[in-house]
């Protein structure tokens, strides 16, 4: 089920792999906006650290700057009504057994 293929883009490798799951309540925003658009889109970020204007420019303050990584995912939402699917998701995350990322 997670069909993992790789990419060199820009000297960045890419990874797609073929769902993320989120949880949601059975009723809300979330939902009805994926009902009416199922285009979505996901990112994660963490920040590095804080790049003083100093660094740029001597005497300009907007100058400042924030280092930062960041992951962003496009695709298509799917609701998944399936209860033996929920379950392999939730039960194979629990476990471990889906990659939890990288610490950086």
């Amino acid at each position: 089920m997670y069909e993992e293929s790789t990419r060199e883009y820009n000297s960045r490798r890419i990874i797609k792999i073929d769902a993320v799951y989120m949880h949601s309540h059975p009723l809300g925003e979330k939902l009805d906006n994926i009902k009416r658009n199922s285009k979505v889109g996901f990112e994660v970020e963490r920040h590095i650290c804080f790049l003083p204007s100093y660094y740029f420019h001597s005497s300009d303050a907007s100058q400042a700057d924030t280092l930062y990584i960041s992951v962003v995912i496009k695709g298509n939402a799917q609701i998944v009504d399936n209860n033996e699917e929920k379950t392999d998701a939730a039960f194979k995350r629990a476990n471990g057994k889906v990659s939890k990322g990288r610490k950086i």
